[in-house]
């Protein structure tokens, strides 16, 4: 009997160790890890990727750039998926969503490039599948995801998407929220940083192939008594619309003005504008944001 209490005790401690931790369960890792490193400093912050069209789209995709092949997916992320509308006091902003949305553990919202809409983000078959993996790891993991459709990249855009943000952290109180910044998105994205809009405490930010802002590095984040933000950086070595130099330089400032500061780089090797996108593991990155945020 007492064996049995110590096996159940030892459950219930693991389980709530596990949620104030909050880590991700593995799901389809072996599809999405990393490919080969090529290049790494000496802590792993930054790490140099083995990205090959011939395998990561072609091998992937049953139509090249548009349709991943079936085993990528799966339709349980679609668990409560829905578009729907907010009205504040910004402006209506229009979204789509799924998993749980009271007491949800943690929120990420995803915030497209100019061109795009929340279509972008809650596809299930573009972008090798990686939009549904996210999807699922919300559906298993007690987490909410959240994809804003973008009509102004300025002030009254991220003053659009702060209110949604605060529309669901009131109802998950305690969930760490996390940006995913896609190109142009990343404009707002940076306003939140920088501390120019206001927007419900972040736990952390993915930069997916956006732009580099230096005025980051006055923000409060790495002053001496600042809150650390973590920030992972993706980018393409063949990024045309955004160098990837700059913001490899901006990651390497992040560095030196504050020592041990939470930031990360993976860099595609010979990857697109679109590449990191399609390429980060989120279940990796997610796990290390809510481990240092």
């Amino acid at each position: 009997m007492r064996g049995l209490f110590a096996v159940l005790f030892t459950a219930i401690w693991c389980f709530a160790g596990g949620a104030s931790a909050q880590s991700l369960g593995a799901y389809k890792d072996k599809l999405f890890s990393y490919p080969k490193i090529l290049e790494k400093n000496q802590n792993g912050s930054f790490l140099r990727l083995d990205y090959r069209v011939e395998r990561d789209i072609d091998e992937r995709d049953q139509i090249r750039g548009a349709k991943v092949r079936g085993f990528y997916v799966s339709m349980r992320g679609r668990k409560g998926q829905q578009d729907l509308s907010l009205n504040s006091g910004p402006g209506r902003i229009d979204y789509a969503r799924t998993g749980q949305v009271r007491g949800a553990q943690w929120i990420v919202v995803y915030l497209h490039g100019r061109g795009g809409d929340r279509s972008q983000g809650i596809s299930d078959y573009n972008f090798g599948g990686n939009f549904n993996r996210l999807k699922n790891l919300a559906v298993r993991n007690r987490g909410l995801y959240l994809v804003p459709s973008i009509n102004d990249f300025g002030v009254k855009g991220a003053r659009e998407v702060a209110a949604l943000i605060g529309h669901y952290a009131a109802q998950a109180p305690g969930a760490k929220i996390v940006l995913a910044c896609g190109s142009m998105g990343g404009q707002i994205c940076w306003q939140y940083l920088k501390g120019e809009v206001a927007v419900t405490a972040l736990s952390g930010a993915l930069m997916l192939a956006t732009h580099a802002d230096n005025q980051f590095l006055a923000s409060s984040h790495l002053s001496a008594n600042g809150r650390p933000l973590p920030i992972v950086f993706g980018h393409g070595t063949l990024d045309g619309a955004f160098s990837w130099e700059k913001t490899k330089a901006l990651f390497d400032s992040i560095q030196v003005a504050r020592s041990g500061y939470p930031v990360r780089m993976r860099l595609f090797n010979t990857g697109k504008h679109g590449t990191p996108i399609r390429m980060i593991d989120w279940r990796q990155e997610l796990n290390w944001i809510f481990a240092n945020g």
